[in-house]
């Protein structure tokens, strides 16, 4: 049976430094309504180095690396603060202000889906990611992928595959195609040996 297509963006399942210490915790962020790029779950986001007028960090969808100074990421959004005047929304409409749920911790292991070929040599390779077609406006859910054409051993590469997930009815490994994969942030903004953001 063949692997679904569709990513999920980035869902976080574990934490590096073991069992027990992996407790879900959040923290909020703003996104302005200057910000004309929709946010679903499962989307990687990346600080912009500005407050909110009360204090909250801004963040932006992070960009499809090409190069270290693009390939920062700040965590994934877990959800979204309600908003009273649109109760029933799952995303954060573009151009619209939002405070957004973002699981920020460098050592969050997140799970992923590939856009590709799977090979037995990806475990520790690096790679990017990829937007995927676009969010789902109806779940709320990110299309955000692995892109399995840039599997390589970049150390300023967005991402570290650490396992696969072998699942005969999401990510069966047999057909080589879509699996699953757990992965953690490698240009993390909260782990970079750098001045800061800006």
């Amino acid at each position: 049976m063949a692997n679904p297509t569709s990513g999920f963006g980035f869902v976080p399942v574990g934490h590096v430094s073991g069992a027990g210490s992996f407790t879900g915790q959040v923290n909020r962020y703003y996104v302005p309504s200057t910000d004309n790029t929709a946010l679903f779950i499962g989307d990687p986001v990346v600080i912009t180095g500005d407050f909110h007028t009360d204090g909250t960090p801004i963040v932006t969808r992070a960009t499809v690396g090409t190069s270290v100074t693009t390939d920062k990421i700040t965590g994934a959004i877990v959800g979204f603060v309600p908003n009273e005047a649109m109760p029933a929304q799952k995303h954060r409409l573009a151009s619209t202000a939002r405070y957004v749920l973002v699981n920020d911790d460098p050592g969050t292991i997140f799970k992923c889906r590939g856009d590709g070929a799977y090979a037995t040599t990806d475990q520790g390779s690096s790679c990017q990611i990829a937007a995927g077609s676009g969010g789902n406006t109806t779940t709320g859910i990110s299309s955000f992928v692995l892109d399995s054409s840039e599997i390589a051993q970049t150390a300023t590469d967005q991402l570290v595959i650490l396992g696969v997930i072998d699942d005969p009815t999401d990510s069966d490994i047999s057909t080589a195609l879509n699996v699953v994969y757990t992965v953690r942030f490698n240009m993390h903004t909260g782990n970079l040996p750098s001045a800061g953001i800006d």
